[in-house]
């Protein structure tokens, strides 16, 4: 994938990002809420945790979002061997 197409890739994974980050912490919200309450939890502590892994998951796929710039810019400032 060219370079060009690498960084809109970026750019959409930092979004994605964000915006699980948001989601999160309005579940943090729910839970808390719901604990004050007296209300069971359980099923919205799996929600939460779930979400956890899925954020984390995208952060794996940014950092190798991340090394394929890296490998291109490499290629590209590495002269050619004759």
């Amino acid at each position: 994938m060219d370079r060009t197409s690498e960084l809109k890739h970026l750019r959409m994974a930092d979004a994605n990002i964000a915006a699980a980050r948001d989601l999160i912490e309005r579940q943090i919200s729910i839970v808390t809420r719901l604990t004050e309450g007296g209300h069971e939890v359980a099923t919205a502590q799996e929600i939460l945790q779930t979400m956890r892994n899925t954020l984390e998951a995208m952060e794996e796929h940014r950092r190798s979002i991340e090394k394929e710039i890296a490998r291109s810019s490499d290629w590209l400032v590495t002269p050619r061997r004759k």
